[in-house]
């Protein structure tokens, strides 16, 4: 993740919850249709004002393919966030020609979080995420709609009581 802070006391938090019971920005993909290339994204970012007045915040998050290309900008609306009070923004909206992380080929997408006061940004924050379909039905793992198989390994012990005979 890359943060832009803009030297301003009102400004996206970072996922630290055990440490400072903040959730950071949270991004997400629902109703994939693999087929058709859409998904519905949503982008939630948890907003602190640590200033000594309330303050009126504007959100929007844009999602940039690889080649540097807007695919999709969502509308967080504005709202007032009180002094010391933190606040989580929400935005969604549906995604055409999605492409879609998986096995062997992991598309990758940067989506900036910002923060906007009177139209200018004061803090955005990026993070690099993919999308992407996964299921367990009929026994099977599925990854964007197609089984997938997985290995591993299993180290054991060489004193493991099945394995001594005794």
């Amino acid at each position: 993740n890359v943060y832009l802070h803009i030297t301003d006391t009102v400004y996206q938090t970072l996922p630290l919850y055990s440490n400072l019971q903040t959730t950071g920005v949270y991004i997400y993909a629902q109703n994939i249709d693999v087929a058709a290339g859409t998904a519905d994204i949503t982008v939630e970012a948890q907003v602190k004002n640590e200033d000594t007045s309330s303050r009126t915040i504007s959100f929007e998050a844009k999602v940039v393919d690889r080649d540097g290309t807007v695919q999709l900008t969502l509308d967080g609306g504005s709202n007032a966030v009180g002094a010391g009070q933190t606040y989580t923004f929400s935005a969604s909206a549906s995604m055409s020609d999605v492409r879609l992380w998986q096995y062997g080929y992991p598309y990758l997408y940067d989506v900036y979080s910002i923060l906007s006061e009177s139209s200018v940004a004061i803090d955005v924050q990026k993070t690099v995420t993919g999308f992407r379909k996964t299921e367990f039905t009929d026994g099977m793992l599925r990854l964007n709609d197609r089984p997938i198989q997985l290995g591993g390994y299993a180290q054991r012990t060489t004193n493991e009581w099945p394995a001594l005979g005794n």
